[in-house]
C-alpha cells in the first residue's frame, strides 16, 4: 500500500463538546454544506453557505464534505487557495476516493475565537484516523489553514505514467484530500498490481514505487501482434523477411526463382501458448516460443534443382510503444 497514513499525534484535547457527525448513515443535525465557488490563486475562499462561526464548525463542514464528494465545498472552506497541481481536488476523484469511505466522524467542540487548531478523528475506509487540523479566523468565519496533503509521487512514476482514481497524474507533487486512490497504470497494456495511496491526513507523504508487470489486456495484445507477425513472416517471397528471426544465404552463383519462395511451419509455433514478460529494459515484453520453419525455393538457373533448409526459432520480443506493439523473432 502506498503511503502511510500520516496521523498527527493530539496531544491535549481542547475543552468542550464533542460534535459527532456520522457520514456512513448520513443523518446529521447540522444542515449539509452548501455550494459555493473555490477561491481563486493566492485568495481567501469565499463565504461557504454552510455556517462556520466555531472553529469545529470548519473542521466538522470540512470532513462532512469529503464524507459525501463534495470537493466544491471542501474547497470553499479553505483559508487560501492550495498552490501547486490541484488536478485531483474534484467531485469526480472524490467520489471514487472518498465517498463513503470518510465516516465516524468526532470532532471536539472549540468555541475559543482566537483558536487556531482543532482535534479530530474519523474512520478512512474502515480504519481509525486521529488528527489535529489547523484553522484560521476569516472575518467572523473560521477556516482550515490547509486543506489538501502534498504527496510525493516521483518514485511510483519512475515505473510508469499512472493515474490515481482514474485520472492521470502529470507532475511529480500531486495534492490530494484524505482518502484512498487506487493507482493504474495509464498504458493498459501494464499493470502496477493491486496498490493505492491512502492519505490519512494532511501531513506531506511520498509513495513507494510499483512493481510493474503485463495486463491481461497487454499479454493478449501482444500474443495477437505475435501471431500477425509470425502469418505475415511465412508469407514474404524473400530470403530474409525483415524481423522474422529466420532467413538463408543464398550461395554465390546461385540464383533463385523468387515466386517460389515458401516458408512454412515444420513443427512448434504455437504462438498462442507463448506467455509474455516484461524484461528489464524499460518497454520491452519477451517469451520463449519453439518452431522449426522450412525454406523452399526453385534454382532459376538450373532445371529441376531446388534449395531448402530447416531455421529453428525459440521465442520473440515485442517493444511497448504506448498502445502500439513491435513483435521481432529470434
Amino acid at each position: 500500500m502506498f503511503g502511510l497514513i500520516g496521523v498527527a499525534v493530539v496531544l491535549a484535547l481542547i475543552a468542550g463538546v464533542v460534535w459527532v457527525v456520522r457520514n456512513n448513515n448520513g443523518t446529521s443535525a447540522d444542515p449539509s454544506p452548501g455550494v459555493s465557488t473555490p477561491p481563486g490563486p493566492g485568495q481567501q475562499s469565499t463565504q461557504p453557505q454552510v455556517p462556520t462561526p466555531k472553529a469545529s464548525d470548519a473542521v466538522a463542514a470540512y470532513l462532512r464534505a469529503l464524507g459525501t464528494g463534495d470537493a466544491t465545498t471542501a474547497m470553499s472552506l479553505a483559508a487560501s487557495a492550495p498552490s501547486g497541481d490541484t488536478t485531483f481536488l474534484t467531485n469526480a476523484v472524490l467520489a471514487k476516493s472518498t465517498a463513503g469511505k470518510v465516516a465516524d466522524v468526532s470532532v471536539t467542540e472549540v468555541t475559543d475565537p482566537n483558536a487556531t487548531s482543532v482535534a479530530a478523528s474519523y474512520s478512512l475506509d474502515g480504519k481509525p484516523v486521529s488528527a489535529t487540523f489547523e484553522v484560521t479566523r476569516v472575518g467572523d468565519q473560521f477556516r482550515l489553514a490547509q486543506i489538501a496533503a502534498k504527496v510525493d509521487i516521483s518514485m511510483l512514476r519512475r515505473s510508469t505514467e499512472v493515474s490515481l482514481a482514474g485520472v492521470q497524474a502529470k507532475a511529480a507533487f500531486v495534492s490530494l484530500f484524505p482518502g484512498v486512490y487506487p493507482v493504474t497504470a495509464t498504458n493498459r497494456n501494464l499493470s502496477v498490481g493491486s496498490v493505492k495511496i491512502t492519505v490519512g491526513s494532511l501531513e506531506a507523504q511520498t509513495a513507494g514505487s510499483a512493481k510493474l508487470a503485463l495486463s491481461s489486456a497487454g499479454k493478449s495484445a501482444i500474443l495477437k501482434a505475435a501471431k500477425t507477425k509470425y502469418s505475415w513472416c511465412l508469407k514474404q517471397k524473400t530470403v530474409r523477411p525483415s524481423g522474422c528471426g529466420f532467413g538463408v544465404r543464398v550461395p554465390s552463383g546461385v540464383k533463385l526463382q523468387t515466386g517460389t519462395i515458401r516458408w512454412t511451419t515444420r513443427s512448434g509455433g504455437k504462438v498462442s501458448s507463448a506467455k509474455p514478460k516484461l524484461t528489464s529494459s524499460a518497454g520491452w515484453a519477451e517469451a520463449k516460443m519453439k518452431a522449426t520453419v522450412h525454406f523452399y525455393a526453385r534454382d532459376a538457373r538450373v532445371s529441376g534443382r531446388y534449395w531448402y533448409k530447416d531455421i529453428k526459432l525459440t521465442g520473440f520480443q515485442a517493444k511497448l510503444s504506448g498502445s502500439k506493439i513491435t513483435v521481432t523473432y529470434y
